[in-house]
């Protein structure tokens, strides 16, 4: 399922990945990953 559109992103919580150097949080449904 394609999120952005028609369908909003399920983001998971989010986890911090200190060796990713913050916090990321995925979606549940398309995988599309987030950081800040």
């Amino acid at each position: 399922m394609l999120c952005g559109g028609v369908f909003e992103h399920k983001w998971g919580p989010w986890t911090y990945e200190p060796r990713k150097g913050g916090y990321y949080r995925a979606c549940e449904l398309c995988g599309e990953i987030e950081h800040r």
